[in-house]
């Protein structure tokens, strides 16, 4: 699939890899997802290990719904090694039970995992 930048790409591109949640929000259908399917690309591009996790699908949901061992449990089924450097791009996180609890202590417990939500 064929990706283009957008101009908000310049904005967060700063913030990448900082010890800060990016939370990108806006309205239906204006280009969230393809912005973070870009950054997707441009992470792994620089060699970055990425994860992406869409909450549309119900088994994630529950999955991150369970609490941040079983989100841990899953990342390292997907090859996450405990204290590696990565990017985490959750999409529709406002799905969550509890999203602002959930990000506040991958933030403050996982200081590797970087996170970007819409």
């Amino acid at each position: 699939m064929k990706l283009y930048k957008r101009k908000l790409f310049n904005e967060i591109k700063p913030y990448l890899g900082d010890n800060i949640v990016v939370v990108i929000n806006g309205a239906r259908q204006v280009g969230k997802t393809h912005l973070l399917f870009f950054i997707q690309q441009y992470l792994e591009k620089k060699h970055y290990k990425v994860f992406y996790y869409d909450l549309e699908l119900a088994f994630l949901l529950t999955t991150l719904n369970q609490g941040i061992d079983s989100f841990i449990l899953n990342l390292e089924g997907k090859g996450y090694e405990k204290g590696k450097e990565i990017f985490v791009l959750i999409d529709e996180i406002q799905y969550l039970d509890n999203p602002s609890s959930f990000l506040k202590i991958i933030a403050d417990h996982y200081k590797n995992i970087h996170q970007i939500e819409i």
